[in-house]
Parts: structure tokens; sequence; C-alpha cells
């Protein structure tokens, strides 16, 4: 159980040392193995609120972690 706790102090500190925000990292991690995933998967499957999806990727994109890219079939006509 030491280890355990030992371990994710560690990670929240270099977490925070990279300017990330809670919930970053599983986004990124996310986005590792689905490539080009949309704001709904991503919320869907990091259990992240739609919302404070839309306000970490826009932290994201301006620190340059991520690229936001529109897709046709995204659009509502």
């Amino acid at each position: 159980m030491l280890g355990f706790h030992r371990s994710n102090r560690e990670i929240a500190r270099r977490i925070k040392w990279e300017g990330l925000m809670p919930g970053q990292p599983k986004i990124l991690e996310y986005l590792w193995f689905h490539d080009s995933a949309s704001q709904k998967d991503i919320s869907l499957e990091c259990i992240i609120d739609k919302s404070t999806v839309t306000s970490l990727l826009k932290r994201m994109e301006k620190l340059d972690l991520i690229r936001k890219e529109t897709r046709s079939e995204d659009r509502i006509l």
C-alpha cells in the first residue's frame, strides 16, 4: 500500500510539474491509443463530463499537446 501511495504521489508531482490539469493525462493516454477520437468518444471513455472535456481540450491545444481538427461527418447541416 505504501508503494502505491508513493507512486501516485510521484505521478501527481510530475503531472503538476508538466502543467497538466487533472483529467488531461487520462485524455492523452486515451488519444495515444485512439488517434482522431471525437470529444464525445473521449468523454464517454474517460468518464469525464462533455463540458469538462471541452475546456480541458482547449487548454491542451493552447499548450500544443493536441491538435483539434474538424471532420466533415461531425458537421451539422
